[in-house]
């Protein structure tokens, strides 16, 4: 598996995946913080969440949802520390497993940095995600984000990887 973002090694801690976006850093943020942006690119596979919920503040809280499978429902949520428009976001983050008895199963709060630095070609974008406890969530973790850059790139630029010329 090609995992061109990452930049740490898989299943080290921070995990840092970086990724140059061909557009302005104000459209990058967006794609980051506006709920109906975030269903078309997060996750695994493009438009898999269910629900994305953000409320952009400063102890604003956030939850992705996907949807109900054969297994336990699986959601990440956390809180916003730092909202910089267009420059800087930091907010924490957990895993929740929902199972059909009712029981949940969350993980430890870990952290997430991302910064969004404009460049001639567009906006240079760093993910700094630390305290993730065991070394098989960084794994899954990192293939996560690195999957979650490709689709980013891809509605951000429709035409990366097409040789139309």
């Amino acid at each position: 598996m090609s995992l061109p973002f990452l930049k740490s090694a898989p299943g080290e801690t921070p995990v840092i995946v970086e990724g140059l976006f061909a557009a302005p850093p104000d459209r990058v943020f967006r794609a980051w913080t506006d709920a109906d942006e975030v269903v078309k690119w997060f996750g695994p596979a493009p438009h898999c969440l269910e629900t994305a919920d953000i409320d952009l503040r400063e102890g604003g809280r956030w939850r992705f949802a996907f949807p109900k499978t054969d297994g336990p429902r699986n959601s990440f949520f956390g809180e916003y520390l730092t909202v910089e428009q267009s420059r800087r976001l930091v907010f924490t983050w957990h895993h929740q497993r929902l199972f059909d008895d009712g029981q949940r199963e969350t993980t430890p709060r870990s952290q997430v940095t991302v910064t969004f630095e404009p460049k001639a070609e567009g906006t240079f974008v760093r993910l700094v995600h630390e305290a993730i406890r065991e070394g098989d969530a960084r794994k899954g973790v990192s293939r996560g984000w690195n999957a979650g850059f490709g689709h980013l790139r891809t509605m951000l630029d429709p035409d990366f990887g097409n040789d139309n010329s």
